[in-house]
């Protein structure tokens, strides 16, 4: 059976469902979901603009087919606010599910940076430029102040 805890909101108390070895995964979740309420998945892609191969891989829980997480929990976000449920609720399930199932693991797709690439576009690289264009302008303006002076002032 499963447990339920309860989170504290600032008006209403938002109660999940603990895992259950049975329990639905988080893409049959939204499946349901959007189902209960009648709504296509042609619906939902129009609707959020997000495309349909990419809904119906929530859906069927393939989440590395799924872009970097930052995109999926807007997925996620923007699925709920269509379909009519709270987001925020929406997202906490989403974290719980991919703490417990591992999902969106695959779809991090970090790429190792070398130390040397990091260095020659760090800060050093950027200063020297923006003083460049910094020191450009203001021979431009004292330029632009001494033609004003000579010709229009004497």
């Amino acid at each position: 059976m499963a447990q339920r805890n309860k989170i504290k909101g600032d008006h209403q108390d938002i109660v999940l469902d603990s895992p259950d070895t049975d329990r639905e995964t988080f893409g049959e979740y939204l499946r349901r979901e959007r189902e209960l309420r009648q709504i296509s998945l042609q619906e939902v892609a129009e609707g959020t603009k997000i495309a349909i191969h990419m809904l119906k891989a929530m859906e069927a829980d393939q989440w590395d087919k799924l872009p970097a997480e930052l995109f999926i929990k807007g997925f996620v976000k923007s699925y709920a606010e269509y379909i009519g449920l709270v987001p925020e609720e929406v997202l906490l399930r989403y974290e719980q599910a991919k703490a417990e199932e591992g999902l969106g693991d695959a779809s991090l797709k970090s790429v190792p940076v070398s130390s040397d690439l990091i260095s020659s576009r760090g800060k050093g690289a950027k200063g020297p430029r923006a003083w460049l264009w910094v020191l450009l302008i203001l021979i431009v303006g004292l330029g632009a102040a001494g033609y004003y002076y000579w010709f229009y002032v004497k």
